[in-house]
């Protein structure tokens, strides 16, 4: 006589009602609208996933099948990237390990001027530690975030790999729902230093919204596509205090936007402060300065998914203009089709290497051991035998 396991005999509803009880995940809490890199990497901590209820993936292979689906498509899943900048002279080199290595974008050909270079840092439970560097008038390279040595400097957090065993990136492509916290750090902006430390050309204006384009075909890879994705991006500034401290009024930001070819009077002015010599007046932050933090999440909005960028709280009044904001960039940025691709392909620095640990996927330093003479070649050349590359890692 035949027996079937009792739980398969309940309704497919009933089911799926189980199984989203049994494996909610709550997701990491969002960090405050404004925080430090050490509050946001701390915030990054996921709940501990309830091993006991997991057991219920290895029952057999009809209900790992179904409950997998709606692990991963009813549950939220965070995603981390911080984006820092410094100025450096394009030909000074920089020491790693021991070894000296050329900044990205170095030419002796070119002046020694200072140029701005963009560290950015992606965490999210399939990867871990992606850093990517870019010169303001070069591609980029992903690297080690822990050998940063300019702006983000905090090392990324030792938490127990147990926690990130869910999602696995095999299963990623079942994702439904991301969000994405995104914390611009950088000091030197157009939209807020009275005296920069260097001139901002149109080259830097163009490169802001190409710092995050890495990370697009990192999320459309790790996602199946994305096609069926809602995802929340979250921006974070430290700095929403500091431009609150140097507002604007209203009409000063109409006539701003009015100068882009956007139209301010969907921005709500329903909130009045005190201005000077007891007089009231509508004050607002930078409009520049939240043009380009929302230019900067503007790469994060290409893939395929549904999105919704979510300003900070100091900033909600400008909310009603995102979709403007983004489509004046759109307008604006010029990506060729090669240099899409090479985004789309890019390589990490040759002192780095891709490895798995934990099942994630990470840029690390190579040992000095292994660089031997041929440690520094950043322009195009195949590296030793031994260097591995994201493909040889055979992700699935």
């Amino acid at each position: 006589m035949e027996s079937a396991f009792p739980f398969l005999l309940l309704p497919r509803e009933l089911r799926d009602q189980i199984y989203s009880l049994l494996l909610f995940l709550p997701p990491p809490p969002a960090p405050p609208s404004s925080t430090t890199y050490s509050e946001f990497i701390d915030s990054y901590r996921p709940s501990k996933v309830p091993a006991e209820n997991l057991t219920v993936l290895r029952l057999n292979r009809q209900i790992h099948d179904e409950a997998a689906k709606v692990l991963y498509s009813d549950n939220i899943f965070a995603i981390q990237i911080a984006v820092g900048d410094r100025v450096a002279i394009s030909v000074r080199a920089y020491d790693t390990r021991e070894v000296v290595i050329p900044e990205p974008g170095y030419d002796p050909n070119v002046d020694t001027g200072l140029r701005a270079f963009f560290d950015a840092v992606f965490e999210s439970p399939w990867e871990a530690r992606v850093g990517y560097t870019c010169c303001e008038n070069k591609i980029g390279r992903f690297r080690d975030p822990d050998d940063f040595g300019g702006s983000i400097r905090v090392r990324w957090q030792n938490t127990n790999e147990e926690t990130f065993k869910i999602p696995s990136p095999r299963y990623a492509q079942l994702v439904r729902h991301i969000r994405l916290d995104l914390l611009d750090t950088r000091l030197v902006r157009q939209a807020v230093a009275d005296t920069p430390e260097y001139p901002v050309t149109s080259v830097v204006k163009q490169k802001i919204p190409k710092i995050l384009l890495a990370y697009l075909f990192r999320l459309r890879r790790a996602l199946g596509g994305g096609e069926n994705v809602n995802m929340d991006i979250n921006i974070i500034s430290g700095l929403s205090e500091f431009v609150k401290s140097r507002t604007f009024a209203s009409e000063d930001v109409k006539e701003y936007y009015a100068s882009i070819g956007i139209d301010a009077d969907k921005c709500h002015l329903d909130e009045v402060q005190c201005g000077g010599d007891g007089e009231e007046e509508e004050l607002f932050c930078n409009p520049a300065y939240v043009t380009e933090l929302i230019d900067t999440a503007w790469p994060l909005t290409l893939g395929p998914w549904k999105y919704t960028i979510i300003l900070p709280q100091l900033l909600h009044r400008f909310q009603s203009l995102v979709p403007q904001i983004l489509e004046k960039c759109s307008e604006r940025v010029v990506i060729q089709e090669n240099e899409m691709g090479r985004y789309e392909r890019l390589k990490t620095l040759s002192t780095c290497e891709w490895v798995l640990e934990g099942g994630r996927a990470k840029v690390v330093m190579i040992p000095v051991d292994k660089l031997a003479d041929d440690y520094y070649n950043d322009f195009g050349v195949i590296g030793p035998s031994w260097h591995r590359t994201e493909e040889s890692l055979r992700l699935v």
